[in-house]
Order: C-alpha cells, then structure tokens, then sequence
C-alpha cells in the first residue's frame, strides 16, 4: 500500500492520487471499447462481404431435370432476363419425350415458365409460373372423323431453392413443381418434386 493512501496521508495527496487512479481507469476503458469496437465492426464489414448479394455473371444456362414437369425427366434452357443483385427474372423452357413403345400416354412433354429469383448470397429462393403442353401418343377421333393426336396444356408452378455461386459453371434446384389440370367441370392439381443441375455460360 502506498504511503500516500495510508490513514495519516495528507488529504491533498490522497485526492491527487484518486484523480490519477480515475484517468487511468477511463483511459483504459476508452481503449478497450475502441480496440472492441473496431473488432466487431471489421466482423460485421467481413461478414457483409460473405453475404452480400451479387449479379450473376453468366446469362445462360443448359438444364438437367429429375422429375418435375417432364414427370420422370427434361432438359431445359434458361435465360436471365433482369439480372440486379437482390432480384432476377428468368424465362425457361424444357422438352422431354417418351417414344409410344414406353407405354407412357403423353410422348412430348414442353413446360415453359417465367420466374422469379430473390438472391441471399449463394442462396437463392426461386418462384416460377407458366404453361406446360403435351402431346398425346393416342390417336384421338376428330368431329369430322378424321384421327389426330391431341395436344393438351396445363398450368404450372414451381417454389424452391436454387444455389448458385457468383463465377460458379454450376447450379442447382430442388423445386415444388405442381401441374394444374383444368377444364369445364373438371380440375387436378398433381403435386409434383423435382432436382436440376444446369450447366452456367
């Protein structure tokens, strides 16, 4: 213990000490919560750049789809249409087809679809609507007797996850995939699952 601070110190050298003891004690506090604050904000401005929304840098796409509205397969084509780092617009279309042998009623199966991507980073939800046509392996008989295949359309939707890296050759999709069967006095909704991987340029 400091002479000073002893009960017979002069009361002048005990309140100077105090005051000493007092900078030193802001000092030090005002320099930990600076060399704090500094650390967390560089955490937060590395963090920001981890996760900040980007472009994406290449336009087009070639698709391979598991399921979904092809039914067992598709390959498919997208193109980004508005390419802004939180929100993008893309058109797709793909084709899949079943030779009348497979025993599988429709033999062309085309959905197109517009859709919406909504970026968080390398993650990606996408929502998707469009139309799919579909021509059928069975002759059917024309008002007029005359025998043709049917072309038949149907609504489609899609709600997913999409992962795409920034500078990335390579995506992919796992998506809800209804088809919405419609006509007069009649309507299906087919909840449908299916997985793409697609090739990016």
């Amino acid at each position: 213990m400091c002479s000073e601070t002893r009960p017979n110190a002069k009361p002048e050298n005990v309140s100077g000490q105090r005051r000493t003891t007092n900078k030193l004690y802001i000092m030090k506090q005002f320099t930990i919560t600076t060399i704090l604050s500094f650390i967390i904000s560089m955490s937060f401005s590395q963090d920001n750049k981890l996760s900040k929304n980007f472009k994406f840098s290449k336009v087009n796409s070639v698709e391979f789809n598991i399921a979904g509205h092809g039914i067992y397969y598709s390959f498919g084509y997208e193109r980004l249409l508005i390419n802004r780092r939180k929100y993008k617009l893309s058109a797709k279309i793909d084709l899949a087809y079943y030779p009348a042998s497979l025993n599988i009623a429709q033999a062309v199966w085309i959905p197109t679809t517009i859709n919406q991507i909504v970026s968080f980073g390398k993650h990606h939800a996408e929502l998707g609507a469009g139309i799919l046509i579909s021509r059928d392996n069975i002759y059917k008989k024309h008002r007029d007797n005359y025998m043709e295949k049917q072309w038949e359309k149907y609504g489609i939707f899609s709600f997913g996850y999409r992962h795409q890296k920034n500078n990335s050759r390579i995506l992919y999709k796992i998506l809800f995939t209804p088809v919405i069967e419609y006509s007069t006095g009649y309507s299906e909704i087919y909840p449908l699952f299916g997985g793409t991987i697609g090739y990016l340029f």
